[in-house]
């Protein structure tokens, strides 16, 4: 029977169900967009998007992206940090350990945009596989829409509104060159920034529709049905499978990300507490905090929800065989569900359920511990190293002064 109902202020007609949804690939398109722009590889349906179906376009895109990627190298190596930092003003340990914070960002940058393009099939086959558990789950994608244009908002106001200004306000030098890099730089760090909330958003929506299958699994013991449970059934099935693609596609961004923000967060807590020895003023030392902040701070945001969201997966996951448990007495009932549900029960115990970060190690809540503590291990190494560096500074100037 046909039926009216309002949906984003559209009556649209449908039969039992409304198919007026949004998909991922519209709902992540502005992103997508924009990561294009910034020198990765398109990140949208393999169906509607050209940079797929034309072998030419597709080289040259990769081209401007390994382009865009060694000029941003080559001017973090020669350019940036000896004019925004210069050798002898903070030290030899601060001078190093930022040049290599600047130099391991962009080589990060260089192998996700190297296993984008080795990954290429994979990545069609995450979507077309998305594309046909949307059309079974009915998954309406706009909440994520709102969400990640939300999030890039606050970002976006972070890093332009407070992070440079922090910067250049803490320059000892400032001209127009340094202005335009410090630009640059920061709209650089907006694209892996970009792309981490487009990884969330993905394990976030897998996450929903594992709710929504485990719903339907608990309706389908309960009426009894085994058309309706095997597929229910295959539908958790292609869910999982859809994990193992995007471990295979995203993984390494996943272990990008880990260190990423393991080693962005101590070299800027490092250049926090040794600007007490740095610099005169607590003016000069709160702005050298709020710049580590105001960089540092939405990559650990993003990281820690990224790490939750992949353990509130597994732990939904694990739930759907519960959901068998609570109605013990279907064996009772019908031959078929009960082998349909031991065939799910014994496939269930091999599959694998949870996010890895290139299959070096498996993501969830343990995972935030572990970076953490390391975090300190190291901070308080480099502080030491810091000490150290003082300690012969200062002897070197009070043998200066005794020898004169």
């Amino acid at each position: 029977m046909l039926s009216f109902r309002p949906c984003r202020n559209k009556y649209i007609q449908q039969t039992s169900i409304t198919l007026d949804v949004m998909d991922f690939f519209q709902s992540q398109k502005l992103l997508a967009n924009i990561l294009t722009v910034m020198g990765y590889l398109k990140l949208e349906n393999p169906k509607t998007s050209s940079c797929w179906k034309s072998s030419a376009r597709n080289a040259g895109y990769t081209l401007y992206a390994i382009l865009l990627k060694a000029i941003a190298f080559s001017a973090v190596l020669f350019f940036r940090d000896p004019v925004l930092i210069p050798y002898g003003q903070h030290g030899a340990i601060t001078f190093y350990v930022r040049i290599a914070e600047s130099l391991y960002h962009q080589v990060c940058m260089i192998i996700l945009l190297v296993n984008n393009i080795f990954k290429k099939r994979a990545f069609r086959k995450v979507w077309m596989l998305l594309e046909t558990l949307q059309n079974q789950e009915y998954v309406d994608c706009y909440p994520f829409c709102r969400a990640s244009v939300k999030i890039v908002l606050i970002v976006s106001i972070v890093y332009y509104g407070m992070h440079i200004p922090v910067v250049i306000y803490s320059c000892s030098t400032v001209n127009i060159v340094t202005v335009v890099f410090i630009v640059l730089y920061v709209t650089d760090g907006m694209g892996f920034v970009i792309y981490q909330i487009y990884v969330l958003m993905l394990i976030w929506m897998l996450e929903n529709m594992m709710i929504k299958t485990n719903l339907r699994l608990r309706i389908a013991v309960k009426v009894g049905d085994p058309s309706i449970l095997l597929k229910v059934l295959q539908q958790h099935n292609g869910i999982l499978k859809c994990v193992v693609l995007v471990n295979q596609c995203f993984g390494m961004f996943m272990l990008i990300t880990m260190f990423e923000m393991f080693f962005s967060t101590i070299c800027h807590l490092y250049f926090s507490v040794s600007a007490t020895w740095l610099v005169s003023g607590k003016q000069q030392i709160y702005m050298m905090a709020l710049r580590g902040i105001t960089w540092a701070g939405p990559l650990m945001a993003l990281w820690w929800t990224m790490v939750t969201k992949c353990n509130s997966f597994a732990h939904v996951a694990n739930e759907t065989a519960l959901c068998t448990r609570h109605f013990d007495d279907y064996s009772m009932k019908n031959t078929k569900i009960t082998k349909q549900i031991n065939k799910f029960l014994l496939k269930n115990l091999h599959q694998k359920k949870k996010f890895s970060a290139y299959g070096f190690f498996d993501i969830d809540n343990s995972v935030i511990y572990t970076v953490f503590s390391s975090i300190i291990t190291y901070l308080v190494i480099l502080i030491q190293f810091k000490q150290l560096e003082n300690d012969l500074t200062q002897d070197a100037k009070n043998g200066n002064v005794t020898d004169g």
